[in-house]
């Protein structure tokens, strides 16, 4: 489909012309597609202008007319006005589209609103959010449990009550009262923030609230705990952990994944906790297991008697990772750590004395004031490489952007401690590059804090830890450093990688000054969204968000307006590391002409990704073509197995016998460890 703007007169850009170009784009290019939009013939041409130029050149947003709102969400079933409003909330309009939508949801004669457009709203912009139009919002639509947590999460903002208080004669007050004795096992692989999640404020609620309560914890990572009540106890020593288990004990909180082995550290602890527990069972019983990241829990037996389904901690009840816990905290009668509140009985990552770490860290505040004439100033802890994955932090693609993150940390104020990482993609060189960006002023009030002798050891962790314990403001991209600080107390701004996990992950219950930071930054033109020229060859760049998620609402607005032309031209975006945005491309293409790009989606099924595959099964599914030549006779199947490997649903997969064997072998190379897992046991059940 050709570009045409016949009812303008010398329409002076196109949509490829403006992501090609963006610095060339101006109050012409805005004002000549605003005119293009009021004309049926070349609306959608229009629309696919405009979302390249809101999503380039956000400078010349001021020229659109919030009343192009107003026309697309008068139009039943269209959702272009949402993606639009997402764009324009990161231009220079956004007080006035904040304005826009609070009158829109606050209108009873509306439907209410999207619940993915005022999520993104709570996300980014939680200030133009108010409980009581939180509440009307909740009364107007059945999006449940949505609404609920979204009102919650504005009420911890300005610290109401949201759960009721603990009874003072809670279940355990008479159980765990005086000297007792917890056994904790945590007998499940996964990240170091899920241990986080799964273990910190639980452990927090116990301690906080049973001052006299001692606690062994049998686990992988020692040094996540430091606490003069918690004794730890590493689980790979069978004979130790054997030891401890042996003996009796007040309660027992046992941490432990039946599915597979690969799932626990030390199967044969378990074997030996089971058996304990069948002869000689505590008074007080929890037992949890790791299922598919919902942190909820299976038992939580008190004196013979499970109360998980009655407290409802079986199954989440809100879409939040933290949620469930703190329930129970109230359920248990034990108090809950909220926001920078401190522990009474001190963190339970950071109460033990560390000389030889409060030395280091004075060490690098006098450094840093040496440098500043003696000046001393706040200090902030700047976490800004991916642990699990490059992708989950900054590359050098983007080190310019984050020089500017870290000049405007400067500009409020801070000196800043900046931490290296030792997975090869976060360490001295990479540090060094990042201080190669700033200018001579800033720089002087920059230092990487020092690793211990062996990278990534457990006491190079234990450093960090403490040190995040003794700054002023953490700044950290989403991870394990932001569970840490929200167990601190500390106050924190995350910054959103690539593959940083959503606000499902983040913690319930964080303040004013928790939460997603969005930098002030100059986002006037954003050309490392740029297409390369025709000639040109060059490799996208990682995409940060909330740029990223602008990006996705590009690609859903060009799949509406349906332009092949410009679908031809994303391809360029295939070439990205990030999954998340082939799979947008490859969505997109599926909408706009599936037929058209069946090769393209036919080579999408060779992705390293098993959601890029599936959303080209779909597609292809979709198009109404026969793909007996290219897949098998048996191609619905196929393309059905793709799709439902995308969704985690392998065994469903392999009910579909031999047509699913391509599908879930291909799960076997690029994709993540537990879905490589979770093909192979698919895999052995097709005969």
């Amino acid at each position: 489909m050709e570009s045409r703007f016949a009812c303008v007169s010398d329409m002076p850009w196109d949509a490829a012309s403006i992501l090609e170009h963006p610095e060339s784009a101006s109050f012409e290019t805005a004002t000549a597609i605003v005119s293009a939009l009021a004309c049926e013939e070349t609306a959608h041409d229009a629309l696919t202008s405009l979302a390249a130029l809101l999503l380039l050149a956000p400078g010349l947003a001021g020229h659109v007319p919030l009343s192009i709102l107003d026309h697309y969400v008068n139009i039943k079933g269209c959702t272009v006005w949402e993606h639009l409003a997402i764009l324009l909330l990161h231009s220079v309009r956004q007080p006035e589209v904040a304005d826009w939508l609070r009158s829109r949801w606050s209108d009873d004669s509306h439907s209410a609103a999207t619940s993915w457009l005022l999520r993104y709203v709570s996300d980014w912009f939680p200030e133009d959010l108010n409980s009581e139009l939180l509440n009307s919002i909740a009364k107007q639509s059945d999006y449940g449990a949505a609404s609920v947590m979204l009102l919650q999460r504005q009420q911890f903002r300005t610290q109401p009550p949201v759960y009721a208080p603990p009874q003072p004669e809670g279940p355990l007050s008479t159980l765990l009262a005086g000297p007792k004795r917890l056994l904790v096992v945590h007998n499940i692989v996964d990240g170091q923030g899920d241990e986080m999640v799964r273990l910190y404020a639980l452990l927090q609620a116990f301690l906080d609230g049973f001052p006299h309560l001692e606690i062994t914890l049998v686990t992988d990572r020692l040094y996540l705990y430091d606490h003069p009540r918690v004794q730890v106890i590493p689980i790979s020593r069978t004979s130790d952990a054997s030891q401890v288990i042996r003996k009796s004990w007040d309660g027992i909180l046992n941490f432990f994944e039946p599915y597979v082995p690969a799932n626990s550290y030390n199967v044969a602890l378990q074997k030996l906790l089971t058996g304990q527990l069948s002869n000689a069972p505590p008074p007080f019983y929890l037992w949890a297991r790791k299922m598919v990241n919902h942190f909820t829990f299976e038992s939580v037996v008190i004196q013979g008697r499970d109360f998980a389904a009655d407290w409802q901690i079986n199954d989440r009840q809100l879409p939040l990772n933290y949620e469930t816990t703190m329930r129970l905290i109230i359920a248990l009668g034990l108090p809950l750590r909220l926001g920078e509140n401190k522990a009474c009985a001190g963190p339970l990552p950071a109460a033990n004395p560390q000389p030889a770490l409060a030395a280091a860290w004075e060490g690098l505040k006098i450094e840093l004031a040496s440098r500043c004439a003696g000046i001393s100033r706040p200090l902030a802890i700047v976490n800004v490489f991916g642990g699990q994955n490059p992708m989950k932090g900054f590359q050098p693609g983007n080190f310019a952007h984050l020089a500017q993150i870290l000049m405007r940390l400067v500009d409020d104020g801070y000196d800043l401690v900046l931490v290296p990482n030792g997975d090869g993609w976060g360490g001295p060189q990479q540090v060094e590059a990042v201080l190669g960006c700033l200018p001579e002023e800033a720089r002087k009030h920059v230092v990487a804090a020092p690793l211990s002798d062996a990278e990534n050891a457990p006491e190079t962790m234990r450093r960090i830890k403490y040190f995040v314990s003794f700054s002023d403001l953490v700044v950290t991209i989403e991870g394990w450093m932001m569970h840490l600080a929200y167990a601190l107390g500390k106050p924190y701004r995350v910054l959103m990688a690539p593959y940083s996990y959503p606000s499902e992950w983040h913690p319930h219950g964080r303040s004013a000054r928790q939460g997603q930071w969005l930098p002030p930054v100059d986002r006037s033109v954003r050309g490392e969204l740029a297409l390369p020229g025709r000639l040109q060859q060059r490799k996208p760049p990682p995409v940060h968000y909330p740029e990223k998620a602008l990006l996705k609402s590009a690609f859903e607005l060009w799949a509406i307006a349906g332009d092949r032309k410009l679908g031809k031209r994303l391809g360029y975006w295939m070439e990205s590391d990030d999954r998340d945005i082939r799979r947008w491309v490859v969505a997109a293409r599926g909408k706009i002409d599936p037929v058209y790009f069946r090769s393209e989606l036919l080579r999408a099924l060779a992705d390293r990704n098993r959601e890029v595959r599936a959303s080209a099964a779909m597609a292809l599914l979709n198009s109404g073509e026969d793909l007996t030549e290219a897949l098998s006779e048996q191609w619905q199947q196929v393309l059905q197995a793709y799709g439902l490997v995308g969704e985690f649903r392998f065994q469903d997969a392999a009910a579909l016998g031999e047509p699913a064997r391509k599908a879930l072998q291909a799960c076997l190379a690029g994709d993540e460890s537990e879905v490589q897992r979770d093909a192979a046991i698919a895999l052995e059940s097709i005969k």
